[in-house]
Protein backbone atom coordinates (compact mmCIF):
# COMPACT_ATOMS: atom_id res chain seq x y z
CA UNK A 1 0.00 0.00 0.00
CA UNK A 2 1.71 3.08 -0.93
CA UNK A 3 -0.78 6.28 -0.95
CA UNK A 4 1.82 8.68 -2.22
CA UNK A 5 4.82 7.71 -4.29
CA UNK A 6 8.25 9.25 -4.72
CA UNK A 7 7.26 10.70 -8.09
CA UNK A 8 4.40 13.37 -5.94
CA UNK A 9 7.61 15.40 -4.88
CA UNK A 10 8.44 15.99 -8.07
CA UNK A 11 7.22 19.37 -8.04
CA UNK A 12 4.67 22.05 -6.03
CA UNK A 13 4.96 23.16 -2.45
CA UNK A 14 6.28 19.80 -1.49
CA UNK A 15 9.07 19.48 -3.56
CA UNK A 16 11.99 17.23 -2.86
CA UNK A 17 15.02 17.17 -5.09
CA UNK A 18 16.24 13.75 -4.97
CA UNK A 19 19.10 11.60 -6.67
CA UNK A 20 18.95 7.98 -8.05
CA UNK A 21 20.35 7.18 -4.52
CA UNK A 22 18.05 9.51 -2.50
CA UNK A 23 14.55 7.85 -4.05
CA UNK A 24 15.26 4.49 -2.10
CA UNK A 25 15.25 6.35 0.96
CA UNK A 26 12.67 8.65 0.18
CA UNK A 27 9.99 5.79 -0.42
CA UNK A 28 11.14 4.33 3.22
CA UNK A 29 10.05 7.62 4.72
CA UNK A 30 6.86 7.42 2.68
CA UNK A 31 6.01 3.91 4.12
CA UNK A 32 6.80 4.44 7.39
CA UNK A 33 5.15 7.85 7.23
CA UNK A 34 1.56 6.79 5.95
CA UNK A 35 1.59 3.51 7.84
CA UNK A 36 1.92 5.32 11.33
CA UNK A 37 0.26 8.69 10.63
CA UNK A 38 -2.73 6.70 9.34
CA UNK A 39 -2.53 4.33 12.21
CA UNK A 40 -2.81 7.08 14.48
CA UNK A 41 -5.57 8.79 12.58
CA UNK A 42 -8.01 5.93 12.34
CA UNK A 43 -6.85 3.94 15.11
CA UNK A 44 -5.82 0.41 14.43
CA UNK A 45 -9.36 -0.92 13.38
CA UNK A 46 -10.35 1.28 11.33
CA UNK A 47 -6.89 1.28 9.83
CA UNK A 48 -6.90 -2.02 9.32
CA UNK A 49 -10.58 -1.82 7.42
CA UNK A 50 -8.75 1.38 5.44
CA UNK A 51 -6.13 -0.36 3.73
CA UNK A 52 -8.59 -3.69 3.03
CA UNK A 53 -10.68 -1.24 1.15
CA UNK A 54 -8.39 0.39 -0.78
CA UNK A 55 -8.01 -0.50 -4.78
CA UNK A 56 -5.03 0.93 -6.66
CA UNK A 57 -4.43 2.81 -3.56
CA UNK A 58 -7.98 5.00 -3.66
CA UNK A 59 -10.81 3.96 -0.93
CA UNK A 60 -13.85 2.27 -2.96
CA UNK A 61 -16.39 2.84 -0.03
CA UNK A 62 -18.29 6.07 0.53
CA UNK A 63 -17.18 6.26 4.32
CA UNK A 64 -14.09 6.56 3.61
CA UNK A 65 -13.72 8.13 -0.06
CA UNK A 66 -15.47 10.80 2.08
CA UNK A 67 -12.41 11.21 4.61
CA UNK A 68 -9.74 10.69 1.80
CA UNK A 69 -10.69 13.62 -0.43
CA UNK A 70 -10.66 17.35 0.36
CA UNK A 71 -13.82 18.14 1.69
CA UNK A 72 -14.79 21.34 3.32
CA UNK A 73 -17.67 21.10 6.35
CA UNK A 74 -19.61 23.51 8.36
CA UNK A 75 -21.35 22.37 11.54
CA UNK A 76 -22.14 24.30 14.66
CA UNK A 77 -20.94 27.56 12.38
CA UNK A 78 -17.69 25.92 12.25
CA UNK A 79 -15.67 25.95 9.19
CA UNK A 80 -13.52 23.19 8.16
CA UNK A 81 -11.39 22.35 5.41
CA UNK A 82 -9.60 19.08 4.99
CA UNK A 83 -6.97 19.30 1.69
CA UNK A 84 -7.45 15.08 1.98
CA UNK A 85 -5.47 12.17 2.86
CA UNK A 86 -2.88 12.24 0.16
CA UNK A 87 -1.56 15.96 0.93
CA UNK A 88 -1.73 15.27 4.65
CA UNK A 89 0.56 12.88 4.37
CA UNK A 90 2.52 14.15 1.45
CA UNK A 91 3.21 17.27 4.16
CA UNK A 92 4.00 14.73 7.04
CA UNK A 93 6.69 12.81 4.39
CA UNK A 94 8.02 16.34 3.43
CA UNK A 95 8.82 17.10 6.98
CA UNK A 96 10.14 14.17 8.12
CA UNK A 97 12.16 13.53 5.36
CA UNK A 98 13.71 17.08 4.84
CA UNK A 99 14.31 17.84 8.78
CA UNK A 100 16.88 14.74 8.28
CA UNK A 101 18.57 15.51 5.57
CA UNK A 102 19.93 18.33 7.28
CA UNK A 103 21.95 15.61 9.49
CA UNK A 104 23.16 12.14 8.28
CA UNK A 105 24.35 9.40 9.98
CA UNK A 106 27.87 8.33 8.67
CA UNK A 107 30.48 5.46 9.71
CA UNK A 108 32.12 8.96 11.41
CA UNK A 109 29.81 9.87 13.48
CA UNK A 110 26.61 12.72 13.11
CA UNK A 111 28.05 14.94 9.86
CA UNK A 112 26.01 18.35 8.15
CA UNK A 113 26.90 19.04 4.56
CA UNK A 114 28.70 22.49 3.62
CA UNK A 115 27.23 23.37 0.16
CA UNK A 116 30.65 25.08 -1.49
CA UNK A 117 27.90 28.15 -3.14
CA UNK A 118 25.32 28.06 -0.82
CA UNK A 119 24.78 28.16 2.77
CA UNK A 120 22.07 25.90 4.81
CA UNK A 121 19.28 27.29 6.45
CA UNK A 122 16.78 26.65 9.16
CA UNK A 123 14.09 24.30 9.05
CA UNK A 124 12.05 27.64 10.32
CA UNK A 125 13.35 29.20 6.77
CA UNK A 126 11.99 26.85 4.56
CA UNK A 127 8.35 26.45 6.04
CA UNK A 128 9.28 22.40 7.29
CA UNK A 129 6.98 23.48 10.57
CA UNK A 130 4.19 25.14 8.79
CA UNK A 131 4.08 22.50 5.76
CA UNK A 132 3.61 20.12 9.08
CA UNK A 133 1.12 21.99 10.89
CA UNK A 134 -0.73 22.02 7.45
CA UNK A 135 -0.73 18.19 7.56
CA UNK A 136 -2.05 18.28 11.23
CA UNK A 137 -4.77 20.54 10.50
CA UNK A 138 -6.14 18.38 8.22
CA UNK A 139 -5.54 15.89 10.46
CA UNK A 140 -7.58 16.80 13.24
CA UNK A 141 -9.96 17.99 10.42
CA UNK A 142 -10.49 14.78 9.44
CA UNK A 143 -10.84 13.40 12.87
CA UNK A 144 -13.55 16.15 13.60
CA UNK A 145 -15.58 14.62 11.07
CA UNK A 146 -15.27 10.74 11.86
CA UNK A 147 -15.81 11.93 15.43
CA UNK A 148 -18.30 14.73 15.70
CA UNK A 149 -20.37 15.10 12.30
CA UNK A 150 -20.73 11.46 11.37
CA UNK A 151 -19.71 9.52 13.90
CA UNK A 152 -22.52 6.30 13.58
CA UNK A 153 -20.08 5.79 10.01
CA UNK A 154 -17.31 5.39 11.89
CA UNK A 155 -17.97 3.33 15.47
CA UNK A 156 -14.70 1.73 14.94
CA UNK A 157 -12.35 4.80 15.18
CA UNK A 158 -10.07 4.58 18.20
CA UNK A 159 -7.36 7.60 16.57
CA UNK A 160 -5.18 9.72 18.81
CA UNK A 161 -4.76 13.53 18.76
CA UNK A 162 -1.91 15.07 17.54
CA UNK A 163 -0.01 18.19 18.30
CA UNK A 164 1.26 20.98 15.98
CA UNK A 165 4.78 22.05 15.70
CA UNK A 166 6.32 25.52 16.65
CA UNK A 167 8.31 27.82 15.32
CA UNK A 168 10.58 28.69 18.29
Amino acid sequence: MSIIQVTDFANGKFIIPTNPMQTTDLQTYIDDAQRSFLVQLLGVELYDLFIADLVNNVPQSARFIKIFDPFTDQTNDVLTISDGMKEMLKGFVYYLYLRDLVNRATTTGLTKSLPENADNVSGVWYDLNRRYNESVETYKVIQNYMVVVDPTNYKEYEGVNLDYNHNF
